[in-house]
């Protein structure tokens, strides 16, 4: 049976970490490319299966971190393996976990950014400046 949309954000990352599988299947024009559920089941320790695309293996180890289909057979063929491997599952949600908390948080692209126009002088080189020494008096 078809399960509703869920609206409420805890509750659906919750089922991500729940559920054996993932499906992260991509919606609409986009052909190439990631979008959030990559990120978000795999932050949240969730098994992800999803559609392979080119920039997959830029940001995950496929196989490793999560997997990927390229058609329907491959689709039905790997749920089916992933169904009766629930430690293989488990190793792979908890390495795609470690790899999103550790590389792709929002923090992380944020300063990546500033690294880059920093770089390219967009932005001003920033010097830390020490604290102002005081005084001791002695009393």
């Amino acid at each position: 049976p078809h399960t509703p949309r869920i609206w409420d954000m805890k509750v659906l990352h919750e089922r991500m970490r729940r559920v054996p599988i993932c499906l992260n299947l991509m919606k609409g024009n986009l052909e190439t490319g990631l979008n959030i559920r990559h990120f978000e089941i795999t932050a949240y320790g969730g098994f992800m299966l999803t559609y392979w695309t080119p920039e997959l293996a830029s940001c995950f180890e496929i196989g490793q971190e999560c997997d990927a289909f390229r058609n329907e057979a491959e689709l039905l063929e790997k749920i089916g393996y992933y169904l009766e491997r629930p430690d293989a599952r488990r190793e792979i949600a908890a390495a795609g976990q470690r790899r999103t908390l550790g590389q792709h948080l929002y923090s992380h692209r944020i300063t990546r950014l500033v690294e880059l126009l920093r770089a390219n002088r967009v932005l001003p080189q920033i010097t830390p400046t020490p604290p102002p020494v005081r005084e001791v008096v002695a009393v």
